[in-house]
């Protein structure tokens, strides 16, 4: 997990963080045998949401995982990073897609999630009768799209000035 920071301004509570916290994101799924990771658990505060910090940490989490352990700044070389969202969570498909990752696949009542939550009403006779499910979606950017051209709308993202406000 990694916290994002908004180093322009100081949390009067916590100084020693250097900024105020505006959310965190990490890896899930990371495999050093296929060479491979997600980018989840995402979450951006609300009042940092629209900034572009969300889309700054996902470039910087997308360019650490498929750079080259030789590039400058070096990475982890690895051949996937992947973003699995639920598929009506627009936002988080939107930041994928502007990551510049391509849809790959729907999957199916992938995930049982908590009740009260919009899904798939289990059927009749259900052993979890009072869940739902939802259908996901994986986006995944690859170690050929980075070589060919993603790498700089990546470094494009990062090197664009936030909307912040202060």
């Amino acid at each position: 997990m990694f916290a994002l920071i908004d180093r322009t301004c100081i949390d009067p509570e916590r100084p020693a963080l250097g900024g105020r916290l505006a959310g965190m994101m990490g890896f899930f799924n990371a495999s050093p045998v296929d060479l491979s990771a997600e980018i989840a658990h995402v979450l951006v505060f609300p009042e940092w949401q629209g900034t572009g910090i969300g889309a700054r940490a996902a470039a910087l989490l997308t360019r650490l995982c498929l750079a080259l352990p030789s590039a400058n700044p070096p990475g982890l070389g690895l051949r996937r990073v992947q973003w699995v969202a639920h598929v009506d969570n627009a936002p988080s498909r939107g930041l994928a897609t502007r990551l510049g990752m391509k849809h790959e696949a729907l999957l199916r009542w992938h995930r049982v999630i908590p009740e009260g939550r919009p899904g798939r009403e289990s059927r009749e006779g259900d052993p979890r009768p009072s869940r739902v499910s939802r259908d996901s979606v994986i986006l995944a950017m690859c170690c050929d799209d980075w070589e060919e051209g993603q790498r700089d709308h990546v470094q494009g993202l990062i090197d664009k000035p936030l909307k912040l406000k202060n």
